[in-house]
């Protein structure tokens, strides 16, 4: 489990180049055969939750792969333009708030982050909870 003196730790920056085949690709991954074009530019319009994968790019030295399990929980995502195919966004990824659930599994540590990007014409956050599954046996260990 994370020490709560971990909450406010943030990623170094990260450069992300948002190509035409990272957002096919991922539409493919969803099921979805079509994309869609900016009228003005014909750019590919990327998926409102394509930020997620931006994650692949950052060192989250927090997050111990060898946790037991690590659970995808809520996302919100907020923008000022849609992402485009050909835009590079400088990003960072931030754990805002550690806290604890008990289920009848086990504990559940919570962690929420935010994942910020912004380039000369847009900004966008990523606000998504991870949750970090631990068995009883594991915690009076520790």
């Amino acid at each position: 489990m994370l020490s709560n003196e971990l909450e406010g730790s943030k990623t170094n920056s990260f450069r992300v180049h948002v190509t035409e085949e990272m957002i096919c690709s991922y539409l493919g991954a969803l099921g979805i055969n079509t994309v869609k074009r900016q009228e003005e530019s014909e750019k590919i319009i990327a998926p409102p939750t394509l930020p997620i994968i931006f994650w692949q790019f950052a060192d989250t030295y927090w997050l111990n792969p060898s946790y037991q399990s690590i659970i995808h929980g809520e996302q919100i995502f907020d923008y000022e333009k849609p992402i485009l195919a050909g835009e590079i966004y400088t990003c960072s990824i931030t754990l805002k708030k550690i806290y604890y659930k008990e289920g009848k599994s086990g504990f559940l540590q919570l962690l929420d982050h935010e994942l910020s990007g912004k380039n000369d014409r847009n900004e966008f956050r990523a606000l998504s909870t991870l949750m970090i599954r631990q068995n009883k046996e594991v915690n009076e260990n520790e």
